[in-house]
């Protein structure tokens, strides 16, 4: 077992594709196949289901991909560390999980920059959570604060939760398009397109919720769905249908999209949290920053 089979692993299973694991690190694809089956004979079990239409990840397959990812954040972290030990060793270390979306790619540089300006003596780690485990992993303090919407821990009585701004939904259009003349759009007006959404399970509830509203409201023939964001801005952006994108994940700056409010209403909130009995000491700067930073580039 080595580091490139890990991360081999850990690629297909975030986008459920060999090809899309195989571009994004720049192998064969066949070269990424061949680590998977090395893998699994030296585990001797089977981590993917390859079926002709469709990829799963088998239980054995989740299970091992924490265990991989965790040993590869641990290879990673400590490289990095012996590499800048010099520089960060009087630093503050300050974790932070994100999904990684098209808006928190673009504010993640605007809020160090913006932080920095008010205290240097941080050194920020942005975690991405494949897996939207944010409450075990603030339990199990691999991260101290993470980006996220209130559905996902509206159980928990574990954390505090700051809300930034409402979830609110839009839907994304390649500039041209004749729904730009509205200035919302409704559920009823998307027949007849075909939306992209974006493939998720029931961890993210508020998402999820709206997916089966459209699903059911539009049928699975107008639906095209999509691994991430990112994705989703290149259907778009080759006029290969209409997206649907919360707020806390849309890039205002890409512009070759309009977009208009859809008529659809969610309860939640998108904010920061951290657990009760270990706020990190920075946290309230750090918040501040965020939210000034968030609030500023955000569409709502």
């Amino acid at each position: 077992m080595n580091f490139s089979q890990l991360r081999c692993f850990i690629y297909v299973v975030d986008n459920l594709s060999f090809t899309v694991a195989a571009r994004k690190l720049d192998f064969s694809q066949s070269a990424i196949s061949k680590n998977i089956k090395e893998l699994e004979k030296e585990v001797n079990v089977k981590l993917l289901d390859r079926s002709p239409h469709k990829l799963m990840v088998t239980a054995a397959g989740k299970y091992f991909y924490q265990i991989a990812l965790d040993i590869l954040k641990k290879r990673d972290s400590a490289v990095d560390y012996l590499q800048h030990r010099s520089v960060s060793a009087d630093l503050t270390q300050i974790k932070i999980g994100i999904a990684a979306n098209p808006l928190e790619h673009y504010i993640i540089p605007l809020f160090l920059q913006k932080f920095n300006l008010q205290c240097k003596d941080y050194d920020f780690t942005f975690i991405i959570n494949f897996l939207v485990d944010y409450l075990s992993q603030l339990q199990e303090r691999k991260i101290d604060l993470a980006l996220l919407t209130s559905d996902i821990i509206k159980d928990s009585d574990d954390v505090v939760f700051k809300p930034y701004v409402p979830v609110k939904y839009w839907v994304a259009l390649p500039f041209g398009h004749p729904l730009e003349k509205y200035e919302t759009i409704s559920l009823n007006q998307l027949c007849r397109q075909k939306i992209l959404l974006p493939y998720t399970d029931r961890s993210l509830p508020d998402i999820y919720q709206l997916n089966q509203t459209v699903l059911s409201k539009l049928g699975p023939d107008q639906i095209k769905w999509v691994d991430e964001y990112f994705l989703m801005y290149d259907f778009i952006k080759a006029r290969q249908g209409i997206g649907i994108i919360p707020n806390f994940c849309i890039n205002k700056n890409i512009n070759f999209v309009s977009y208009r409010p859809l008529k659809y209403k969610s309860i939640y909130y998108y904010g920061l949290t951290y657990l009760k009995d270990d706020k990190p000491g920075s946290a309230g700067w750090i918040s501040d920053a965020l939210e000034q930073v968030i609030i500023k580039n955000i569409i709502n």
